[in-house]
């Protein structure tokens, strides 16, 4: 069941300013792309100096971590069912019929970027600040975009964090 949480009149607004230009909304979409790519690329070159080296227990433990956790936010999104400010207003060219209702805490796509460089950070520390940044953007992008409340991408990227060192812990 969908609980309601309403949209502000203010966030309300700015959705709709920023669905007015074409421009914002492609720069905005853009920014989350690169981030996801940026993301999925780093994830792929660690595993493979892992595979390369040998180091399949790291490899296995990194991997786990975000395989489990992943899961674990899909799932408890579902339980929640919460619904995303988009569902609250009518914006003009925006079809909403091709997006998804509900599932909007916590903001997976938060979570993801700062799961992936929580556990990447030991490997290199530069790369994950650089997700660290780029995962901060997503989250605006997103708030802008009307996909998700502030609290969605907060908690996002908190899970993300707490995430990744419970995997770190325990690899």
């Amino acid at each position: 069941m969908k609980k309601i949480t309403g949209l502000s009149p203010r966030h309300e607004r700015i959705i709709q300013k920023t669905w007015a230009s074409s421009r914002s909304v492609f720069i905005l979409s853009l920014i989350t792309f690169i981030t996801v790519v940026f993301a999925f690329v780093a994830v792929v070159v660690r595993e493979a100096t892992l595979a390369a080296e040998g180091d399949f227990l790291t490899l296995v433990g990194e991997v786990g971590t975000l395989a489990i956790s992943f899961l674990a936010v899909t799932v408890f999104r579902k339980i929640l069912n919460m619904p995303r400010p988009y569902e609250f207003i009518t914006v003009p060219g925006w079809n909403k019929e091709k997006q998804k209702n509900g599932e909007g805490f916590p903001s997976r796509h938060v979570f993801s970027a700062f799961v992936i460089a929580t556990v990447l950070f030991p490997w290199n520390m530069w790369i994950s600040i650089a997700l660290y940044a780029f995962g901060i953007a997503m989250a605006v992008c997103r708030v802008l975009l009307g996909m998700h409340f502030i609290k969605d991408v907060v908690a996002g990227a908190i899970i993300g964090i707490a995430s990744g060192v419970i995997g770190l812990l325990i690899i």
